[in-house]
């Protein structure tokens, strides 16, 4: 399916059919399928960094359910690995705390949807990267 909508739902039915002798032949139409297109991406705006350890980051609002913010000490995230959820599309920053002083940290967001218990996730922001105070 081509030029969906980001982060919308979509309802379908499949059926298989046949071309002979110039004629077409349908077959059952399956029950309705719900199909959700991925959300877009979320775009990250800036990192801060405070006196008490900590890194907050800040993103562009999507439409979605909620967002994923991933931090790590290296660009791989692979080291140091943390992932917080936020289940609100209006939260726009997250603040995260028990940092080691004078380490240089890595953060990404997406964002995600939720549709009939089946959570589709967006593409990662770029990396952003910030030595922590």
């Amino acid at each position: 399916m081509k030029n969906l909508s980001a982060g919308r739902g979509y309802s379908l039915k499949v059926r298989a059919y046949k071309t002979a002798a110039g004629k077409t032949y349908y077959g059952l139409c399956s029950s309705i399928l719900y199909a959700p297109s991925k959300p877009a991406a979320a775009s990250m705006i800036k990192l801060t960094s405070g006196t008490s350890h900590y890194v907050r980051a800040y993103w562009k609002q999507r439409t979605c359910t909620g967002y994923q913010v991933k931090i790590a000490r290296n660009s791989g995230f692979t080291t140091g690995v943390r992932t917080y959820r936020i289940t609100s599309y209006k939260t726009t920053s997250k603040k995260m705390t028990g940092l080691s002083k004078g380490k240089y940290y890595y953060v990404k967001v997406r964002a995600y949807k939720t549709y009939g218990g089946r959570t589709v996730y967006g593409s990662w922001s770029r990396n952003l990267k910030i030595k922590c105070r």
